[in-house]
């Protein structure tokens, strides 16, 4: 059987804001379901369109007959995803129609109902996926295939959960042969930052290979989506299992730089400790980066990685207010993050800081101790990151919003020319605009290639 996997493009009508980033590297979910599929014998291609135009869906659509299409539905795509199911469904009429995906998982019910789909996935896809491609090759009954949303009739039905997979190092190593991989260095301007792209592709060169990790995460900040697709409780793998993709993607395919997706590496965990032991006992010399979480660190742990050869760990303060923290259920205090930001520096690594703006609550006031908390350590800081506050469906923060009333769920399902959809129910737009200026005029790097960076990478949201 042929099987497509797609990420949707930009849908008609619909231009992405600049400041969303150019896509560096592959879409890991597809690539890990691509590879299974690969080893049980299916016939797989992968077609990322993901901030491509609209008309590049028709090629890949026309260039032959699928048996499957898989969609991958992440939530700034929701557009894409309504008007790809149409045009898949009416390029190939033959083919079964199925979505996964964090917005699949949370509008599940909703997607399952439309004529055109076959059946949602729900969570992780990589063991869910081949069990319903089996069963739509033997003609096996659907309600026998776990974590699937499907329609039977005029019913919509929900199968028993699929438990989330414990052994990661179970899994292959993401189908990075399916990928057009020279896309990811491809200048293509029209719908973000041309002007970093330009310079990473022209004048740096460097291309990212990205690497998953863990999966989920066991703290529950408030705004967070990690957790709708991958549960509550984080699980890793092996520092050695993660040495060995390290060293794939370096001997195969020629990455020297990789970017790992966690929503918080663990520092000087077991893991990380085991990863760094292995690059180095492998003479790997790999630049990597990573997400991280200020109360993990210590000073021998940032020695251990910068020897292993992280360059760049990016922290989320998210804000500089006590209250909003709490509020956010970040778990973490400002000394932690204050402290982690001034030890990394200190160790030969460069620190990004996140900036959330616009958590309910947010005020002049707390916009204020924002800017002074970041005043005391923007010499330690080389990148700056500063965002309005979006909502993620399936999240904390989305409960609370549909509980007050001031969102519905419609809203976050049905197509629309936002990307992101901003909580605005207490703050203007406008008023979010200022703030995000405030703080980044207030808090400049010390040189000017530092601020271009900056401005670079968070251009776009607030002009």
């Amino acid at each position: 059987m042929k099987v497509l996997l797609m990420m949707p493009p930009c849908p008609p009508g619909m231009t992405y804001p600049s400041s969303v980033h150019p896509r560096f590297f592959p879409p890991l979910g597809i690539g890990y379901i691509a590879a299974i599929l690969e080893k049980k014998g299916y016939e797989v291609r992968i077609a990322d369109l993901y901030l491509q135009k609209w008309e590049t869906a028709f090629p890949v659509l026309r260039r032959e007959q699928y048996d499957i299409i898989g969609i991958s539905a992440i939530f700034p795509s929701r557009t894409g995803v309504h008007a790809l199911i149409k045009l898949a469904a009416k390029l190939q009429p033959r083919a079964k129609l199925l979505l996964g995906g964090p917005f699949a998982t949370v509008m599940a019910d909703r997607l399952a109902a439309l004529p055109q789909v076959t059946a949602v996935t729900v969570g992780e896809g990589e063991t869910t996926v081949p069990d319903l491609a089996d069963a739509l090759r033997d003609g096996r009954d659907l309600a026998s295939v776990k974590g699937i949303v499907y329609r039977d009739g005029e019913r919509v039905v929900r199968t028993e959960s699929r438990p989330f997979i414990e052994d990661l190092d179970s899994l292959p190593f993401p189908a990075f042969h399916l990928y057009d991989l020279k896309s990811y260095l491809k200048f293509q301007p029209g719908n973000f930052n041309v002007v970093h792209q330009f310079f990473r592709d022209l004048v740096s060169g460097r291309r990212w290979a990205p690497v998953l990790t863990t999966r989920s995460c066991d703290f529950k900040c408030q705004f967070c989506a990690v957790q709708i697709t991958c549960g509550s409780k984080a699980r890793s793998r092996s520092g050695k299992n993660v040495a060995d993709e390290f060293e794939h993607l370096h001997k195969v395919y020629g990455y020297r730089d990789i970017f790992l997706q966690d929503a918080a590496f663990p520092v000087g965990s077991p893991l990380s400790n085991e990863l760094c032991e292995q690059l180095l006992k492998r003479g790997l010399r790999i630049n990597w980066s990573t997400n991280a979480r200020a109360d993990m660190v210590t000073p021998g742990s940032l020695r251990l990685i910068k020897e292993a050869g992280c360059s760049y760990l990016l922290y989320g303060m998210e804000s500089g207010s006590p209250g909003i923290l709490r509020d956010i259920n970040k778990q973490e205090s400002l000394e932690q993050i204050i402290e982690a930001i001034v030890r990394s520096h200190e160790a030969g690594i460069k620190v990004g800081v996140h900036i959330l703006v616009g958590y309910p609550g947010e005020t002049e006031e707390t916009v204020e101790e924002t800017i002074r908390v970041l005043k005391t350590v923007r010499k330690y800081i080389h990148t700056l990151y500063v965002r309005p506050l979006m909502v993620f469906p399936g999240t904390p923060l989305y409960q609370k919003v549909l509980g007050k009333g001031q969102l519905q769920e419609e809203d976050f399902y049905r197509p629309s020319r936002r990307f992101f959809i901003p909580y605005t129910s207490e703050r203007s737009w406008e008023t979010l605009n200022a703030w995000g200026r405030r703080i980044q005029d207030a808090v400049k790097p010390f040189n000017f290639m530092k601020r271009a960076s900056d401005l670079m990478r968070t251009r776009g949201f607030f002009k």
